[in-house]
């Protein structure tokens, strides 16, 4: 019953958000933003939540993972704002009923786009990063400081000013100008701006590179994915921010009648130790569990602002972290909770 209600609760607020929201991106016509001497910590804007700087937005994220979806639900609603985690709820409950092959195959090919495909039967959020999924909404925006955010399946685009107009060429073309930042999985980024670095080594950095799974048995399995995403921005008080999050992917998967698929877990971590550079930024004895989520999670590990400058943007100075030594237990209700280890080390 509690989960119907939830499922109904759900329903109602997205009928009702939908009304205020377009289907199509709208760069034209943004509302303007308060006196920036008055803006708070947290607030939305245009549909899309906004945060004074990383660390703000790495601590409401920490509060939101201690919280179940009910909870998580009703923080969204207290700032009239729609995450795409609760947005793409009710396909995610679909894809659990299906049952043939040709139901399979109508799903897939009716969410193409709304998805990203791992195979016929397996899918994850539409982003090349999923650890800001709670805050972010159904077109994968947040802004941080001035700078507005848009993450794809591919890259993220950051406009730096903040200017609303200049994120459709951006999504258009790709491409990084003026104050526009394309943020890739792979490949360099080119910026054009006197402030900018011509070249910058793609944001992913995936530690752990196979990404394989590990079975549990013969019909749960599970992946783990160490990474580094960087972040630059500027503030409402004009200063440069750079600054990385590391954060710890998890899937897990249930084999069904046609193959590997999704479905809902909740995850756990502990023992958490994080070394960089020589020093110890986690030694964490503790268990951490997820609520339950679909199609999987990302725990953040450590979140470092790294440069602060009032002329320059950044860039140069948020590479990774090099060396690092990591290791954890990570599982899922599915494997019973029991740890599998997790250890690297550059």
């Amino acid at each position: 019953m509690k989960k119907f209600n939830l499922l109904a609760v759900m329903a109602l607020v997205l009928t009702l958000f939908s009304a205020c929201q377009q289907e199509e991106l709208d760069v034209n016509e943004p509302q303007i933003a308060g006196a920036r001497e008055d803006v708070p910590d947290v607030y939305t804007e245009n549909g899309y939540m906004a945060f004074k700087d990383l660390l703000v937005l790495d601590s409401v994220l920490n509060v939101l993972s201690d919280m179940t979806r009910e909870q998580q639900l009703q923080w969204e609603l207290s700032y009239n704002f729609i995450s795409v985690n609760t947005s793409l709820q009710p396909l995610f409950e679909k894809s659990e009923q299906l049952k043939t092959e040709e139901e399979w195959a109508e799903f897939k090919a009716s969410n193409l786009e709304t998805l990203k495909w791992e195979d016929d039967y397996s899918f994850d959020y539409p982003f090349v990063h999923t650890s800001l999924v709670p805050v972010l909404n159904k077109d994968g925006m947040v802004k941080i400081g001035q700078s507005l955010y848009k993450y794809n399946k591919e890259n993220k685009i950051v406009v730096l000013d903040g200017d609303y107009s200049k994120l459709a060429q951006a999504v258009k073309t790709n491409e990084s100008s003026d104050n526009v930042i394309v943020f890739g999985k792979e490949g360099t980024l080119k910026a054009a701006s006197n402030n900018m670095i011509t070249d910058f080594k793609d944001d992913y950095t995936d530690f752990n590179t196979d990404g394989d799974f590990i079975e549990w048995s013969s019909s749960r399995r599970m992946r783990n994915r160490l990474y580094c995403e960087r972040f630059t921005y500027r503030t409402e008080s004009g200063m440069w921010h750079g600054g990385y999050r590391i954060n710890l992917y998890q899937q897990a998967q249930k084999k069904g009648i046609f193959g590997w698929k999704n479905y809902y877990t909740k995850y756990s971590v502990q023992n958490i130790y994080y070394k960089e550079n020589g020093a110890i930024k986690v030694n964490d004895s503790g268990k951490h569990y997820s609520a339950e989520v679909k199609p999987s999670r990302s725990f953040n590990v450590w979140t470092q602002i790294t440069d602060a400058s009032l002329f320059e943007i950044p860039l140069s100075s948020i590479s990774r972290p090099s060396p690092i030594n990591f290791s954890c237990g990570s599982s899922c209700r599915g494997f019973d909770y029991y740890p599998i280890f997790i250890d690297y080390q550059d």
